[in-house]
């Protein structure tokens, strides 16, 4: 016959007690037998990582005589053990284990053999101080109550939360039995870390980065792992790691602890920043154009890139030591400067002032004379591309110079025939010359008071001649300045830029000529601008403004002259 007792676990954890159950039968000659006694399904729900059941074989089935009772009992070793997966306090081979679950829960067992009587038992737990903190006593079945003589196993399962605790260290349990000390354990009580979250890193130079990361619950300690390499141990949440080389990749994982009790963080990669750049040096040119410059410049140890600066404005990033500026102004001043980056930026170099080259100019085109008088003609022609100043030839000779498109050469000979050329000029770059164009100026005729020449301080003047006149009064700004029996007066000493008026009296043996007609006379008012004759007005005597015609014979002859 066999015999089985079933406990079942559910609920908060108990003090559970295994009474094995002989159960025997009388033959002829008084024999009592014992069938195997077995535990069956202790439930896991209440150990973390474990399900399913054992059996805790208490016999065998094969026949065996009970021994005589005897009023004694024997103890087996009472053990302790810290670790659910290698020491499970159902497994039969180890009489005695402990473990802490994430309850905080410690299992301790014992079991006594050939148990005839009630025994006091007494679980005396301390904790690392040496300070008792629980004495649990518990007194065994009587065999005899349930009808035995005595119990072949008897087992004790004795739990202890600690939960509550947050002691954590080694710990040790004394077990006793009718008052007599039967073991004494140790075991080192340790924490289920949970894992290391929240780290991050902040602060990233060139040489040195920041950990932190969130506390760990119980744990004291926190290792760095650097690339798989543990580097520090801290009981702080942060760490800064300064021993490290610029833009180089790192891995770092933080392992919490406390005593054999680990966690980790996943890993973290960390890039360096790059030193910044020391400044660029021995910057230089070289094939200046009108239009284009190429710098050069030393090269910089950890510099992935130049920038170049034209006028304060970035105009290029180049990984080489070199760059070429186009599309630049001729005869133009640009100031340049370099800086070298690799994701930092240097200090800049020094600055260098460089000046384009003069374009070269295009020949001047369609060379034209628009009027020409007898000591005066006016040209014009069509600009040259990159010319900035023209010179006008005259026969050969350089005459004029200006930066527009037209001109007017006076000071000329009447009746005289010249030859005209343009060349266009940019800086010390000229053009060919232009095509030639021929005038003659005309035949002059005096018929009023005239300025042939105008300078900054002197002032030409002719009149026609009059008839019976023996000699000409000149006069300026109604001041009497000379007398001369020519038709012609050169009045020097002016200030330049100056409006003078001018009036010439004809004489006839020191009396005024009298008009044949009293009405008239010359235009009065003409104002000389540069070498160019512009009539003002003209009026009689009386103040008449029409003029119908000129007389032969004048008394008077006047003339406003603006000097140069």
């Amino acid at each position: 016959m066999k015999m089985s007792a079933n406990t079942n676990w559910s609920g908060s954890i108990p003090r559970i007690r295994i009474d094995p159950f002989a159960k025997g039968f009388a033959d002829a000659s008084d024999k009592i037998w014992i069938s195997q006694i077995e535990l069956f399904n202790m439930p896991r729900s209440n150990v973390t990582g474990y399900t399913g059941g054992y059996t805790l074989v208490m016999g065998d089935e094969s026949e065996q005589e009970l021994p005589p009772l005897i009023p004694t009992y024997t103890l087996d070793r009472v053990t302790t053990s810290q670790g659910a997966a290698a020491n499970d306090p159902w497994d039969p081979i180890n009489e005695t284990s402990s473990f802490l679950t994430s309850n905080g829960n410690v299992f301790v067992w014992l079991k006594l053999n050939n148990v005839y009587k009630p025994l006091s038992v007494n679980f005396k737990w301390y904790n690392p101080n040496g300070t008792l903190v629980l004495d649990d006593p518990y007194t065994t079945t009587d065999p005899l109550a349930s009808g035995q003589q005595y119990w072949p196993y008897y087992v004790l399962y004795e739990p202890f939360s600690i939960g509550s605790v947050n002691m954590f260290g080694q710990w040790r349990v004394y077990t006793y039995v009718e008052g007599v000390q039967v073991g004494s354990n140790n075991f080192t009580l340790n924490p289920a870390l949970l894992p290391v979250s929240g780290l991050q890193v902040s602060g990233i130079t060139a040489t040195s980065a920041t950990l932190t990361w969130s506390p760990v619950n119980y744990a004291n300690r926190y290792y760095v792992y650097r690339d798989g390499v543990a580097i520090a141990d801290t009981d702080q949440t942060n760490f800064i790691d300064s021993s490290l080389t610029p833009r180089t990749s790192y891995v770092y994982k933080i392992v919490a602890s406390y005593d054999s009790s680990v966690s980790s963080s996943g890993d973290l990669q960390v890039t360096t920043l790059p030193t910044v750049p020391n400044v660029p040096t021995g910057l230089t040119t070289s094939n200046i154009t009108a239009s284009s410059v190429t710098l050069s410049w030393q090269s910089v140890a950890d510099a992935g890139a130049y920038n170049v600066y034209r006028d304060d404005v970035l105009v290029g990033t180049v990984s080489g030591t070199s760059h070429t500026s186009a599309g630049l102004n001729s005869a133009t001043s640009y100031t340049f400067y370099v800086t070298a980056f690799n994701g930092l930026t240097s200090v800049p170099s020094a600055s260098l002032t460089v000046n384009t080259l003069y374009a070269t100019p295009s020949p001047a085109t369609n060379l034209a004379i628009s009027s020409v008088t007898s000591t005066s003609a006016s040209l014009s022609w069509t600009a040259g591309a990159n010319a900035s100043n023209y010179k006008v030839y005259r026969d050969g000779v350089l005459v004029k110079e200006t930066a527009q498109t037209s001109c007017v050469d006076s000071g000329l000979t009447p009746s005289t025939s010249y030859v005209y050329h343009v060349v266009a000029t940019n800086g010390d770059l000229s053009a060919s010359p232009s095509q030639s164009v021929t005038t003659t100026t005309s035949e002059l005729v005096i018929d009023r008071l005239m300025a042939t020449a105008v300078t900054a301080n002197t002032v030409s003047l002719v009149w026609p001649q009059i008839t019976d006149a023996t000699s000409c009064q000149i006069y300026r700004n109604n001041e009497l300045i000379g007398e001369t029996s020519q038709t012609s007066f050169v009045d020097s000493g002016l200030t330049s830029a100056t409006l003078y008026s001018y009036s010439v009296y004809c004489m006839s043996n020191g009396a005024p000529l009298a008009p044949i007609v009293s009405s008239f006379a010359l235009p009065v008012d003409v104002t000389v601008i540069g070498n160019a004759f512009t009539t003002i007005s003209a009026s009689d005597n009386g103040g008449n403004s029409t003029v119908q015609g000129y007389l032969s014979y004048m008394d008077k002859m006047s003339l406003a002259v603006t000097t140069l």
